[in-house]
């Protein structure tokens, strides 16, 4: 079985806008998902302990 290349990266404890929990998307130029090595952009979101969203941004030129 082949491994699926990480096109996100969990980011686990506090953050600055109070979420618990945050994730970050990595994006091609087309919006596509890839890995982090090729990302043109990246989302970074925070989450609370629900689950629910508390903050996001777009990252250019990462």
């Amino acid at each position: 079985m082949t491994q699926q290349p990480q096109t996100f990266k969990p980011i686990l404890g506090e953050h600055p806008h109070g979420g618990k929990t945050a994730v970050v998307f990595f994006q091609d130029r087309y919006f596509r998902p890839c890995t982090e090595e090729s990302a043109a952009r990246a989302v970074y979101v925070e989450y609370d302990d629900h689950g629910q969203v508390v903050h996001s941004m777009v990252l250019f030129g990462c």
